[in-house]
Protein backbone atom coordinates (compact mmCIF):
# COMPACT_ATOMS: atom_id res chain seq x y z
CA UNK A 1 0.00 0.00 0.00
CA UNK A 2 1.37 3.41 -0.88
CA UNK A 3 1.84 5.67 2.10
CA UNK A 4 1.11 8.83 0.16
CA UNK A 5 0.28 9.86 -3.41
CA UNK A 6 0.72 13.34 -4.88
CA UNK A 7 0.01 14.66 -8.38
CA UNK A 8 2.84 16.67 -9.88
CA UNK A 9 2.24 20.28 -10.96
CA UNK A 10 3.58 21.79 -14.22
CA UNK A 11 7.10 21.83 -12.76
CA UNK A 12 7.00 18.05 -12.28
CA UNK A 13 8.27 18.48 -8.74
CA UNK A 14 6.81 16.81 -5.71
CA UNK A 15 7.92 16.65 -2.11
CA UNK A 16 7.00 14.14 0.56
CA UNK A 17 7.63 14.71 4.22
CA UNK A 18 8.04 11.52 6.20
CA UNK A 19 7.44 11.41 9.92
CA UNK A 20 9.61 8.34 10.31
CA UNK A 21 12.88 7.45 8.70
CA UNK A 22 12.06 4.17 7.02
CA UNK A 23 12.77 2.61 3.64
CA UNK A 24 10.26 3.31 0.86
CA UNK A 25 9.71 2.66 -2.83
CA UNK A 26 9.17 5.64 -5.13
CA UNK A 27 7.52 5.42 -8.54
CA UNK A 28 5.40 7.52 -10.90
CA UNK A 29 2.51 6.76 -13.26
CA UNK A 30 1.13 8.87 -16.10
CA UNK A 31 -0.99 7.91 -19.12
CA UNK A 32 1.11 7.67 -22.28
CA UNK A 33 4.34 6.95 -20.42
CA UNK A 34 6.03 3.71 -19.49
CA UNK A 35 5.83 3.03 -15.77
CA UNK A 36 9.47 3.43 -14.72
CA UNK A 37 11.25 1.00 -12.48
CA UNK A 38 10.69 1.76 -8.83
CA UNK A 39 13.39 3.57 -6.89
CA UNK A 40 14.33 2.20 -3.47
CA UNK A 41 15.09 4.81 -0.83
CA UNK A 42 16.74 3.59 2.34
CA UNK A 43 16.49 5.54 5.61
CA UNK A 44 19.99 6.95 5.02
CA UNK A 45 18.69 8.61 1.81
CA UNK A 46 16.01 10.57 3.67
CA UNK A 47 17.20 13.99 2.46
CA UNK A 48 18.22 13.09 -1.09
CA UNK A 49 16.39 14.24 -4.22
CA UNK A 50 15.16 11.52 -6.54
CA UNK A 51 14.69 12.09 -10.25
CA UNK A 52 12.41 9.72 -12.12
CA UNK A 53 12.75 9.89 -15.89
CA UNK A 54 9.71 8.71 -17.80
CA UNK A 55 9.81 7.70 -21.44
CA UNK A 56 6.92 7.70 -23.89
CA UNK A 57 5.23 4.32 -24.11
CA UNK A 58 4.52 2.36 -27.27
CA UNK A 59 1.09 1.12 -28.37
CA UNK A 60 1.06 -2.42 -29.76
CA UNK A 61 -1.95 -4.10 -31.30
CA UNK A 62 -2.55 -7.69 -32.17
CA UNK A 63 -4.99 -10.49 -32.90
CA UNK A 64 -5.55 -13.86 -31.27
CA UNK A 65 -6.61 -16.69 -33.60
CA UNK A 66 -7.56 -20.35 -33.10
CA UNK A 67 -7.82 -22.44 -36.27
CA UNK A 68 -7.77 -19.18 -38.25
CA UNK A 69 -10.78 -17.73 -36.43
CA UNK A 70 -10.64 -14.78 -34.01
CA UNK A 71 -10.94 -15.62 -30.32
CA UNK A 72 -12.98 -13.18 -28.22
CA UNK A 73 -12.71 -12.34 -24.53
CA UNK A 74 -9.24 -13.82 -23.98
CA UNK A 75 -6.95 -12.12 -21.42
CA UNK A 76 -3.65 -10.86 -22.87
CA UNK A 77 -0.84 -9.91 -20.50
CA UNK A 78 2.52 -8.47 -21.51
CA UNK A 79 5.54 -8.50 -19.27
CA UNK A 80 8.95 -6.95 -19.62
CA UNK A 81 11.49 -9.67 -20.28
CA UNK A 82 11.55 -12.87 -22.24
CA UNK A 83 13.17 -13.99 -25.47
CA UNK A 84 12.63 -12.98 -29.08
CA UNK A 85 14.37 -13.38 -32.43
CA UNK A 86 13.96 -10.56 -34.91
CA UNK A 87 15.97 -9.82 -38.05
CA UNK A 88 18.16 -12.85 -37.33
CA UNK A 89 19.26 -11.40 -34.00
CA UNK A 90 18.39 -12.91 -30.66
CA UNK A 91 17.39 -10.65 -27.79
CA UNK A 92 17.21 -12.30 -24.40
CA UNK A 93 16.20 -10.94 -21.03
CA UNK A 94 15.91 -13.77 -18.56
CA UNK A 95 13.94 -12.21 -15.74
CA UNK A 96 10.39 -10.93 -15.98
CA UNK A 97 9.77 -7.51 -14.43
CA UNK A 98 7.02 -4.98 -15.04
CA UNK A 99 3.67 -6.16 -16.39
CA UNK A 100 1.32 -4.42 -18.83
CA UNK A 101 -2.37 -5.33 -18.87
CA UNK A 102 -4.09 -7.63 -18.79
CA UNK A 103 -6.45 -6.56 -21.55
CA UNK A 104 -9.12 -8.72 -23.17
CA UNK A 105 -9.58 -9.42 -26.86
CA UNK A 106 -12.67 -7.95 -28.53
CA UNK A 107 -15.15 -9.97 -30.62
CA UNK A 108 -12.70 -9.82 -33.56
CA UNK A 109 -9.88 -11.26 -31.44
CA UNK A 110 -8.12 -7.85 -31.38
CA UNK A 111 -6.22 -6.43 -28.43
CA UNK A 112 -4.29 -3.24 -27.71
CA UNK A 113 -1.49 -2.96 -25.16
CA UNK A 114 -0.38 0.56 -24.23
CA UNK A 115 2.56 2.21 -22.50
CA UNK A 116 5.04 -0.55 -23.36
CA UNK A 117 8.76 0.25 -23.07
CA UNK A 118 9.95 0.79 -26.67
CA UNK A 119 13.48 -0.58 -26.28
CA UNK A 120 12.92 -3.52 -23.92
CA UNK A 121 12.12 -7.10 -24.87
CA UNK A 122 8.57 -7.93 -23.81
CA UNK A 123 6.55 -11.15 -23.81
CA UNK A 124 2.87 -11.79 -24.26
CA UNK A 125 1.71 -14.45 -21.85
CA UNK A 126 -1.60 -16.24 -22.31
CA UNK A 127 -3.42 -19.17 -20.77
CA UNK A 128 -6.44 -20.29 -22.76
CA UNK A 129 -8.34 -23.45 -21.74
CA UNK A 130 -7.74 -26.28 -24.21
CA UNK A 131 -4.73 -24.56 -25.79
CA UNK A 132 -1.00 -24.59 -25.24
CA UNK A 133 0.45 -22.01 -22.89
CA UNK A 134 1.61 -19.01 -24.95
CA UNK A 135 4.72 -16.90 -24.46
CA UNK A 136 5.47 -14.66 -27.42
CA UNK A 137 8.55 -12.45 -27.24
CA UNK A 138 8.73 -9.17 -29.14
CA UNK A 139 10.34 -5.73 -29.26
CA UNK A 140 7.53 -3.16 -28.80
CA UNK A 141 9.02 -0.49 -31.10
CA UNK A 142 9.19 -3.03 -33.96
CA UNK A 143 5.79 -4.57 -33.20
CA UNK A 144 4.21 -1.09 -33.16
CA UNK A 145 5.42 -0.56 -36.74
CA UNK A 146 3.62 -3.67 -38.05
CA UNK A 147 0.40 -2.85 -39.93
CA UNK A 148 -1.26 -6.09 -38.83
CA UNK A 149 0.26 -6.01 -35.36
CA UNK A 150 1.21 -9.17 -33.52
CA UNK A 151 -0.66 -12.33 -34.50
CA UNK A 152 -0.96 -15.00 -31.82
CA UNK A 153 -2.03 -18.39 -33.19
CA UNK A 154 -3.34 -20.64 -30.46
CA UNK A 155 -2.48 -24.29 -30.75
CA UNK A 156 -4.41 -27.16 -29.20
CA UNK A 157 -3.02 -28.32 -25.90
CA UNK A 158 -1.49 -31.75 -25.57
CA UNK A 159 -4.07 -34.34 -24.59
CA UNK A 160 -3.18 -36.82 -21.91
CA UNK A 161 -5.73 -39.49 -21.09
CA UNK A 162 -5.62 -42.58 -18.94
CA UNK A 163 -7.33 -44.57 -16.22
CA UNK A 164 -6.89 -44.94 -12.49
CA UNK A 165 -7.28 -48.56 -11.37
CA UNK A 166 -7.16 -50.33 -8.03
CA UNK A 167 -4.95 -53.44 -7.46
CA UNK A 168 -7.77 -55.64 -8.83
CA UNK A 169 -7.86 -53.67 -12.10
CA UNK A 170 -11.17 -51.96 -11.32
CA UNK A 171 -11.70 -48.21 -11.92
CA UNK A 172 -11.21 -45.86 -8.97
CA UNK A 173 -13.88 -43.16 -8.89
CA UNK A 174 -13.12 -39.75 -7.36
CA UNK A 175 -9.33 -40.00 -7.56
CA UNK A 176 -7.63 -36.64 -7.91
CA UNK A 177 -5.14 -36.74 -10.79
CA UNK A 178 -2.41 -34.11 -10.86
CA UNK A 179 0.01 -33.20 -13.63
CA UNK A 180 3.33 -32.09 -12.18
CA UNK A 181 5.48 -29.61 -14.06
CA UNK A 182 4.64 -26.45 -15.96
CA UNK A 183 0.88 -26.79 -15.61
CA UNK A 184 -1.83 -26.10 -13.10
CA UNK A 185 -4.38 -28.51 -14.53
CA UNK A 186 -6.11 -31.17 -12.51
CA UNK A 187 -8.81 -33.64 -13.49
CA UNK A 188 -11.51 -35.44 -11.58
CA UNK A 189 -12.37 -38.99 -12.61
Amino acid sequence: EPQSIHTTPASGEVEFTRERSEAVWVDAVHEGFVVPRRVWMSPSMATETVTIRMERGVRVQGTVLRDGDPVADVPVLATEGGRTEEDGSSYIVRDFRRTFGPVRTDRNGRFILTNLPPKEVCSIIMRVPGCRYVTHGFLPRRAAALDSGIVIRLEPGARLAGRVLNPNGLPVSGARVRLDGKTDLTAET
